[in-house]
């Protein structure tokens, strides 16, 4: 299990800053996407969200009031060519699958702009990799209900979970689109 602490209440996203946002942050396993500068990254059963202005993700939020941790990080030094990075990683992302995750460009994206490799896999391994470097500037949480001690933590999983919630997603996207 890993904890992230202390949580403020979430008040806006800034320019030029660096976010992963934990969608469903109370659920096994959650969603995760990046924000740069404005502009949303993930990988969902969908396909790929590149580059799309987080305002859109941000009124879902508000309108399902969906429960979020939101972690600013600090953004690389050489930051000029992070929005083309990004949009290369996740261009170059394979589809969700039982083996790949929307974990699967953020970690690409962490090793290659930052050279981190998480120890273990799934989101656990990366947010302590972020908690040791010292990258996470600040927690915010958004319709997520915390403890008195403001500490959340997040809930175990393992691959399995993962493999099982893509399969159910792609069979309900299925369902609606026929």
């Amino acid at each position: 299990m890993v904890s992230v602490s202390p949580i403020k209440l979430f008040e806006e996203i800034k320019p030029a800053t660096l976010y992963l946002i934990i969608f469903h942050a109370d659920k096994k396993p959650p969603h995760i996407g990046l924000v740069w500068n404005l502009r949303y990254f993930s990988l969902t059963v969908k396909g790929k969200e590149v580059d799309i202005p987080f305002e859109e993700k941000l009124q879902l939020i508000e309108k399902r009031k969906i429960p979020c941790l939101i972690l600013e990080l600090r953004a690389p030094k050489e930051h000029a060519e992070l929005q083309n990075q990004l949009v290369n990683i996740f261009e170059a992302s394979l589809p969700l699958s039982d083996k790949i995750s929307c974990l699967a460009p953020i970690s690409n994206f962490f090793e290659t702009v930052f050279h981190l490799k998480p120890a273990l896999p799934l989101l656990h391994g990366l947010l302590q990799v972020l908690i040791e470097k010292e990258l996470i500037k600040e927690n915010f949480a958004l319709y997520l209900t915390l403890p008195q001690n403001r500490i959340f933590d997040l809930p175990d999983y393992d691959a399995g979970n993962v493999s099982e919630r893509i399969n159910r997603l792609k069979l309900l996207e299925k369902k609606r689109g026929t």
